[in-house]
């Protein structure tokens, strides 16, 4: 199914909290009564989760986080038997983007173009860009393990995401 293993893909950002931008406001003196001073801008926003299983009590691991775009020029059936003819990950691999640019960029860092845009694809087929891909060192729950954590991201242009997230091994970078 389209989306990977939840069917699904983010069709448009929706308006996510800026708190970062509220307490600059209110540094400056500049923010409104206490009643609107939420600030908003376009973005995803996610829930992520991880079992007492992939992450005991008190481990230390890595989150890594992706969150790609993509827009496709052709039927999505046709852009799917596109990418399968040419090798790339299916749809339902869970780290189907990253797996398509850590390919594309040789397992090092993905680098933005002269643009600021890191896109891969085909002209008049489909243009992939990682929008976010970051990680963070994270901790099992002392009492039972796993966790759970809220994540916003600013988004800006496309129309369609895509949320890849994983553990693995702690690096100094995260």
């Amino acid at each position: 199914a389209p989306g990977g293993a939840g069917g699904e893909f983010v069709r448009h950002p929706w308006a996510i909290r800026d708190r970062a931008a509220e307490v600059e406001l209110e540094r400056r003196g500049e923010a409104p009564e206490a009643a609107r001073n939420v600030v908003t801008r376009d973005g995803v926003e996610a829930v992520v989760s991880a079992s007492a299983a992939a992450l005991p009590p008190g481990a230390v691991a890595a989150l890594y986080v992706g969150l790609f775009s993509f827009s496709l020029t052709g039927p999505e059936v046709a852009v799917e038997r596109w990418m399968v003819d040419g090798g790339l990950p299916p749809a339902h691999n869970a780290l189907r983007q990253w797996t398509m640019f850590a390919h594309q960029f040789g397992g090092g860092p993905v680098l933005p173009d002269e643009l600021g845009d890191a896109c891969i694809g085909e002209a008049f087929r489909a243009e992939f860009c990682a929008r976010v891909a970051s990680c963070l060192l994270v901790a099992g729950a002392p009492d039972r393990g796993g966790g759970e954590w809220r994540m916003a991201v600013p988004t800006q242009h496309a129309t369609n995401y895509r949320l890849e997230v994983y553990l693995g091994e702690p690096v100094p970078e995260c």
